[in-house]
């Protein structure tokens, strides 16, 4: 295939999701998933970008996406690939005539993992403004658990940190799509999150921004804005059903000012948002001014991610390893 043809830009949020953001489009959603004549990519929302300081007003197309060109397979890095992980094999598959080099798109792994249940449910909570039964639960809990995996923080993180140890970007790719297609190792993620306390904030008006990294790692919670209207908050200090989810129609000041302290500690690119004044309330807070500080000459990931936003590493605990 053609380098030239194939997709360089890789939406770690996909466009179906952050188009929520905008409100005319998340209204009509709740009574048509796919609403006529409403295209998600061109759905329009306020941008507040972490490293210029800047509010824009962008299409979800521009938002939320690395530019992360297809990644090359010579056929000398696929032999040793192969060697590396699969050594019994190596006689059979360097035997084979194929055309080199060969192109991974970034975009297709998570093209793949959005025609997964996980992100259809989410739509689904979103649509109905709560999580109808104990199966919808467990695809939500999918979703966090293979959303945090391409949050753009973590992938980044470890791109950076595999190049560190001379591994090659392509083999990042193959091994966490072998990841995603092993249902242990899911399980290891999934099962200890659908087993904590589940809150649903579920409120009649457009409240919760939306990071680039939107799964919040807290020290005794996850936080996930699944939809301008909706929060997601797990506890995971407290044990729970795994047909249980407790629904609040209002959250209160503490914990609101507490999710935008998390959100603005989390965002390594932007918060987007349909109402422009609460971005630019956000703006002004000193959070989000010492963020700003932080990120606007920053290009370095991994130390970042390790040391400023180190709960996202405490996922360990619950077997995210």
């Amino acid at each position: 295939m053609h380098m030239g043809t194939l997709t360089t830009r890789c939406h770690y949020n996909p466009c179906f999701w952050t188009a929520h953001w905008n409100s005319a489009f998340h209204t009509a959603s709740l009574l048509d998933p796919t609403p006529p004549g409403l295209s998600a990519r061109e759905q329009m929302v306020y941008a507040l970008n972490v490293k210029s300081g800047k509010l824009l007003h962008r299409k979800v197309e521009d938002v939320h996406f690395d530019k992360r060109p297809p990644v090359e397979i010579t056929r000398e890095a696929a032999e040793a690939f192969c060697l590396k992980y699969h050594p019994d094999k190596y006689d059979e598959f360097k035997a084979r005539e194929a055309d080199y080099p060969v192109y991974i798109e970034p975009e297709q792994l998570f093209t793949i993992m959005e025609s997964l249940p996980p992100y259809p449910a989410l739509i689904d909570v979103i649509r109905q403004g709560r999580i109808a039964s104990a199966e919808e639960k467990c695809w939500l809990a999918s979703f966090v658990a293979l959303h945090f995996l391409r949050c753009h923080a973590i992938m980044s993180s470890i791109l950076e940190w595999h190049s560190t140890l001379g591994i090659q970007p392509f083999e990042s790719y193959v091994t966490l799509k072998w990841e995603l297609s092993d249902p242990d190792r899911l399980a290891q993620r999934i099962v200890p999150v659908l087993f904590q306390r589940w809150i649903l904030y579920s409120l009649n008006e457009d409240t919760f921004p939306l990071t680039d990294s939107p799964i919040l790692i807290c020290p005794a919670a996850i936080l996930v804005a699944l939809s301008p209207r909706m929060l997601l908050e797990i506890q995971t200090n407290v044990r729970g059903k795994d047909d249980e989810c407790h629904v609040r129609r209002s959250i209160s000041h503490s914990r609101l000012a507490y999710f935008r302290r998390r959100t603005i500690g989390n965002t390594f690119r932007e918060i987007i948002f349909g109402d422009k004044a609460l971005l630019e309330r956000w703006a002004a807070t000193k959070e989000f001014q010492d963020r700003h500080r932080l990120m606007k000459d920053t290009k370095k990931y991994n130390q970042l991610v390790q040391e400023a936003s180190r709960e996202l590493y405490q996922l360990n605990a619950l077997g995210w390893r």
